[in-house]
């Protein structure tokens, strides 16, 4: 079972280092498809695309689409308010899905597949990413990063640590570019 996880560890990495560099290489195009689709549909695209984006990290940053609406002459407080919505719903979602489902995944690749005391990988791991790890969460939840809820999940990060560094300055930084768009524009 645990050649099984380390198999499933090198495919999921494998996908997100595709995904990584299909964005990296197709930046122009996905941008360009990400704004028609707001364009036709709306608020209802910038909730899917902001929710998608937050979700399953990309190179593509929500925050851009979120300007990207506000470009498109969409009211300033409806683009914060959809995408704060939609980036909390995501984030949570993403979070307990990593809390939940990956303890067993996440205790075989910490431990290298060998047999340790049950949930000791995830006391290590709880205490790397609730101490200084928590400040990465700040940092990428601040800028245009990836941000990995999911993986914040996994890691153990404590809810607490998670609203804290990580939900609360997400929603700040749409609420300082949903301002900074509408003075500019």
């Amino acid at each position: 079972m645990k050649r099984y996880y380390q198999f499933l560890a090198w495919i999921i990495a494998g996908m997100v280092l595709l995904l990584f560099l299909s964005g990296v290489i197709y930046k122009s195009i996905i941008g360009m498809e990400l704004t028609t689709q707001l364009a036709a549909y709306g608020f209802v695209g910038l909730f899917a695309l902001v929710f998608v984006l937050e979700l399953i990290p990309q190179y593509f940053s929500p925050f851009m689409v979120s300007i990207s609406a506000l470009l498109f002459g969409l009211d300033p407080f409806a683009v914060c308010l959809v995408s704060v919505v939609a980036s909390s719903v995501s984030s949570l979602t993403a979070f307990r899905i990593g809390r939940k489902l990956s303890t067993r995944f996440v205790e075989d690749i910490v431990n290298g597949g060998k047999k340790k005391e049950k949930n000791n990988s995830h006391n290590l791991t709880g205490r790397i990413i609730n101490g200084w790890g928590r400040w990465i969460v700040l940092a990428t939840a601040l800028t245009p990063l990836p941000y990995f809820s999911m993986l914040f999940g996994a890691m153990r990060m404590k809810p607490d640590n998670f609203y804290l560094f990580g939900m609360v300055p997400r929603v700040a930084g749409y609420v300082l570019i949903t301002l900074f768009m509408a003075v500019v524009l």
